[in-house]
């Protein structure tokens, strides 16, 4: 018996699992759906298909290189293991920021407010 919920994410051929993984591990991505989805919850917060389909995604198509700088990060940390994971995280949210193309005032707000 399974006491607890789960999820399965299918992101079809179109998308590197990779780049999924970064995405929804980022610091905008969690800001977002901390702050507009679930509204600064408390408590539980059920990560399902219904608020997933809410994250906008960026248009990844137009900037192929940056989708392969995030995908080669990720492939990094997961190959290094023991290594200091936050240079690589770091450089992830400086993709995924540029990804959506947010300004340093954007970035510098999403910064400041995360909980």
């Amino acid at each position: 018996m399974i006491l607890n919920t789960i999820n399965r994410l299918e992101i079809g051929d179109t998308l590197s699992p990779y780049f999924v993984l970064a995405l929804l591990n980022s610091r905008l991505i969690n800001w977002y759906v901390y702050r507009f989805i679930f509204s600064k919850p408390i408590r539980t917060m059920h990560f399902n298909r219904p608020i997933i389909s809410r994250i906008p995604l960026p248009n990844f198509a137009a900037q192929p290189n940056l989708v392969e700088n995030i995908i080669a990060e990720v492939k990094r940390i997961y190959a290094n293991r023991h290594a200091n994971e936050k240079t690589s995280q770091a450089r992830i949210d400086k993709y995924i920021f540029q990804l959506y193309g947010l300004s340093p005032a954007q970035i510098a707000l999403v910064e400041a407010d995360m909980p």
